[in-house]
């Protein structure tokens, strides 16, 4: 358990946080408000490390580029391996 590993003193010590999605997002800009998009199963895989934007088919339309993963974690995170499921 958590309490296993960090003790129960430092986990009701320590600074929590609530999130509502772990989802990797785009942010859609509609002139003063914002429209939340959720991006493809294939790029939840991993984390993301970076996006670049531009017309990389050059069809006229922005296109974005997703690269990402992540090696290191903690020691009590196991590294992740996602399954292929498409």
């Amino acid at each position: 358990t958590l309490a296993d590993v960090y003790t129960k003193k430092s986990l009701d010590e320590a600074l929590h946080y609530q999130v509502k999605t772990f989802a990797s997002i785009y942010l859609e800009n509609k002139g003063g408000t914002f429209e939340i998009h959720e991006l493809p199963y294939q790029a939840q895989l991993s984390n993301i490390n970076q996006i670049l934007i531009d017309d990389y088919d050059q069809d006229g339309n922005l296109d974005a580029l997703i690269a990402g993963n992540l090696y290191g974690s903690e020691i009590e995170t196991a590294r992740f391996i996602p399954e292929r499921k498409w």
